[in-house]
């Protein structure tokens, strides 16, 4: 499961959303698409201690987790 875009490409696990509905679900990935996009142009969150290198957003309840 992925996300194209004439950059590149977004990979993630097929499993990552299998308990969101459908509505959420299309949220999320706009979210993801959103973030890939303007990825250069956008101040990221830096996680820390054992998550060092990812980096989060959130949409909703939901936080997305990314490097």
């Amino acid at each position: 499961m992925g996300l194209k875009s004439e950059m590149g490409k977004l990979l993630f696990d097929q499993n990552a959303f299998p308990d969101i509905p459908r509505f959420e679900r299309e949220q999320l990935l706009d979210k993801i698409q959103w973030i890939w996009v303007n990825r250069k142009m956008i101040n990221h969150h830096p996680l820390r201690h054992d998550l060092t290198g990812l980096y989060k957003r959130q949409k909703g309840k939901y936080r997305i987790i990314y490097s």
